[in-house]
């Protein structure tokens, strides 16, 4: 009984995110899962490429090992694989190697991508609390000015209020003067 190794490749993929950055908009969100969705599947796919890639090249090995023989090639080398199947595995390995390099660029635009849906979250977010802050301010504003317009009111009553005082003394005094001007008349008539 053949015992077939199964082999198993781990990309270095980035982890696609449960949750899209914070201040998206439902849209911009639902445009973030589709993209996290299918560069996932990507990368699943490619994966699972790769993993076949090294069972098949294992199985391969594995029959041959059956069928080892020393043989030498056109440069007189000597090869345990004849010139066909060593070129067979060669142009597997190659095809492996290729299509690693494209997971490999695959996760370098995937990162990113990523990146950018930060960058463009963290400006988000600094602008949404700009405008809160401003929203913030003009609401402190308004509530200053009517603050500021009730005590220039209770300031005007108050002054109007003194104003009224200092009329009705004004008045008092002024009858009392032509009180003391009229006795001082009658007093000099009288005497004179």
């Amino acid at each position: 009984q053949k015992r077939e190794e199964r082999a198993t490749v781990r990309s270095p993929l980035l982890p696609i995110r449960s949750a899209p950055p914070r201040g998206f908009t439902p849209a911009a969100s639902h445009v973030f899962f589709e993209v996290c969705t299918r560069v996932q599947v990507r990368a699943d796919r490619a994966e699972a490429g790769c993993a076949r890639a090294l069972n098949r090249s294992n199985r391969e090995r594995g029959n041959m090992a059956d069928e080892r023989a020393v043989t030498f090639d056109e440069a007189y080398r000597v090869r345990v694989l004849d010139s066909e199947k060593y070129n067979q595995t060669q142009n597997l390995a190659d095809g492996a190697k290729d299509f690693c390099d494209k997971v490999s660029q695959l996760n370098d635009i995937v990162k990113s991508v990523v990146e950018a849906v930060d960058q463009q979250a963290a400006r988000t977010e600094s602008e949404k609390l700009r405008a809160v802050g401003k929203r913030n301010q003009v609401s402190a504003e308004a509530e200053m000015r009517k603050r500021k317009k009730a005590e220039l009111a209770a300031l005007r009553i108050e002054k109007q209020a003194e104003i009224d005082r200092l009329q009705a003394e004004y008045d008092s005094l002024l009858k009392v003067r032509a009180e003391q001007e009229m006795l001082i008349a009658k007093l000099s008539d009288s005497s004179a």
